[in-house]
């Protein structure tokens, strides 16, 4: 159940930073915005392993290669990769495609390459969860229209998320490493990728416009919540439950988006509620123990 706490709470605080880092768009180009992010998430990490006196370099080359591999894959290319389509295809397409590719992405990799095995229930909760946060964003208003770049980038997302997934599952199983060290890890990769892209695409982290002290308190505010929570949110409930149920919780970010929008009082379709339900319901599913 801690696990699912986790994940859940990862969820809620990534649909609470991406509302925030939506009105970012017209400062940074997304690559940008990334890099920006993971190294400030960066920098928190270290100070939290200073404070708390603990070692980082525990763990053989080989356990923190591969997490700063799956941080250069799942952190650089799959976020950067889900902001290029969501500047194509808005919010509603790109979070369709990406959310329902990685929970199926990474259920058959975590059952191929992990062996994983889960409860008939679980996988139904799994099935459950996924149709109510497909009813969500189905129902969602706007969005923009599909097209080929924004779909390719959406899917590129999704699989680069899976092999995040699997690579920490692997190793939080496999070795003692914390799942802390496994964050640090992960957004170290993405710092050390991130600026070779940009300087491919030849970008600037030199922002379009001047950003006011609000939008930076946003800025900030999105990254300790949707970066630094949660990506160490994530990391312990991949450690504490099997892949594919921790990927399909993280997919209810929509939901908790849905739900701060109607706190806000802005414009909720009547009908997005019964996806809400149908989704609580797969989680519920999720939740039971099986015998």
């Amino acid at each position: 159940m801690t696990g699912i706490v986790y994940a859940l709470s990862a969820a809620a605080f990534w649909a609470l930073a991406t509302r925030l880092f939506a009105r970012m768009s017209g400062f940074w180009t997304p690559a940008a915005l990334a890099m920006i992010k993971s190294l400030v998430s960066l920098i928190l990490f270290g100070l939290w392993f200073v404070a708390a006196g603990k070692p980082v370099f525990d763990q053989s080359l080989e356990t923190i290669g591969f997490l700063v591999l799956s941080g250069v894959i799942g952190i650089a290319i799959g976020d950067t990769a889900l902001f290029m389509a969501l500047y194509r295809m808005g919010e509603r397409r790109t979070l369709l495609i990406a959310e329902t590719a990685a929970p199926v992405m990474v259920f058959i990799s975590a059952l191929v390459l992990l062996g994983e095995h889960i409860a008939l229930l679980q996988l139904t909760g799994i099935v459950l969860v996924i149709l109510g946060v497909d009813w969500v964003i189905g129902f969602s208003r706007g969005g923009g229209d599909y097209d080929a770049s924004g779909v390719t980038w959406a899917l590129v997302a999704a699989v680069c998320q899976s092999i995040g997934v699997i690579v920490s599952r692997f190793y939080l199983q496999a070795t003692d490493i914390e799942a802390e060290a496994t964050a640090l890890w992960r957004i170290l990769g993405a710092c050390l990728a991130l600026p070779f892209w940009l300087l491919l695409r030849g970008e600037s982290l030199k922002p379009a416009a001047r950003p006011d002290m609000a939008a930076l308190v946003r800025l900030l505010v999105g990254i300790f919540l949707g970066t630094f929570l949660g990506i160490l949110f994530l990391q312990i409930s991949i450690d504490l439950l099997p892949a594919s149920i921790a990927q399909t919780l993280i997919a209810t970010s929509i939901l908790f988006a849905l739900i701060f929008a109607a706190l806000r009082r802005e414009p909720v379709p009547a009908k997005q509620w019964l996806g809400v339900v149908v989704a609580i319901a797969g989680v519920a599913a999720i939740s039971i123990q099986p015998p």
